[in-house]
């Protein structure tokens, strides 16, 4: 898979590991993207795979209306979370989203 966006999803195949080794996803909570810089696509983390065991080869592509365009694995089922983000706010380029334990109990708490 060597190609243009080899060192993009590097860093977000590394953006995953490094939650889940801090202990802010558990599982396959939360969800890392980045958009592909000059295009209308994304790669994000796929649904149902646990970042301690993902690897580069299942991440997805998918363009900004969600749409795969690249990858074996469903992505993310919060993809049209992210496309909105990106298509709303063009100078976003990454997001991470995390169920942590801490961010969650906060919304609990109403805090």
């Amino acid at each position: 898979m060597p190609d243009s966006t080899t060192p993009l999803r590097k860093a977000v195949l590394e953006a995953a590991n490094r939650l889940s080794a801090l202990g802010l996803v558990k599982g396959t909570a939360g969800n890392v993207s980045a958009r592909i810089p000059g295009t209308d696509r994304i790669v994000i983390t796929p649904s149902g795979v646990p970042y301690d065991a993902m690897e580069l080869s299942d991440l997805v592509e998918a363009d900004l209306s969600g749409t795969v365009t690249e990858g074996i694995r469903k992505p993310s089922s919060e993809t049209p979370l992210h496309t909105r983000i990106y298509l709303d706010h063009p100078w976003v380029g990454a997001i991470v989203h995390t169920h942590s334990l801490f961010a969650t109990t906060f919304a609990v708490l109403n805090e």
